[in-house]
């Protein structure tokens, strides 16, 4: 099966030109970031207001490492999830769009390892104070957890249609 380069797919199927594409990219990009954004502020706030707490005080020095770990990469990963933003405006009208995309691509992929970082960080401190030592086998059974779910089963889809067609804009010289 010879497949069609991206451009020329998207072209023929969608209808879109390259400027069309990198658009609906952007778009598509940002509203996954919405969604990671407002998990990570809510998961920022709580982190921030724990060490207001009364128990905060009978927390071990792994539980305040952790918490400081965790409390770093939380606010890592909001300053990452909107740094496309921030990226786009400064570069805006500028012809940079499909640099804009790719970037944006690179952010929102460091800012959601870095909010599960901090989730995960967030589970251990808190079953800490419940189950004890135990709680670093959850967290690491959930950080396993997470890599299979999350990346291990995009991998392995993105894997497989790579080997099954050649998405490459020169797939026909690489035939010869």
């Amino acid at each position: 099966m010879v497949a069609l380069p991206h451009v020329e797919w998207n072209l023929e199927e969608r209808g879109e030109s390259t400027t069309q594409r990198l658009d609906r990219n952007y778009l598509e990009l940002l509203q996954e970031l919405r969604v990671a954004q407002t998990a990570v502020a809510l998961l920022f706030a709580f982190l921030l207001g724990l060490a207001f707490t009364p128990r905060f005080a009978v927390l071990n020095s792994w539980q305040r490492g952790t918490y400081v770990v965790v409390l770093v990469c939380a606010a890592a990963s909001a300053m990452v999830v909107m740094a496309p933003v921030v990226h786009h405006r400064l570069v805006f009208r500028r012809r940079l769009k499909q640099r804009v995309v790719q970037v944006s691509h690179a952010y929102a992929l460091v800012g959601i390892c870095l909010m599960m970082v901090s989730l995960l960080g967030t589970l251990a401190i808190a079953t800490s104070m419940v189950i004890g030592p135990w709680a670093a086998a959850l967290s690491g059974c959930l950080a396993v957890v997470f890599v299979v779910v999350c990346g291990g089963l995009a991998l392995r889809d993105r894997t497989a249609i790579l080997r099954s067609v050649d998405l490459s804009d020169d797939s026909d010289a690489r035939r010869r």
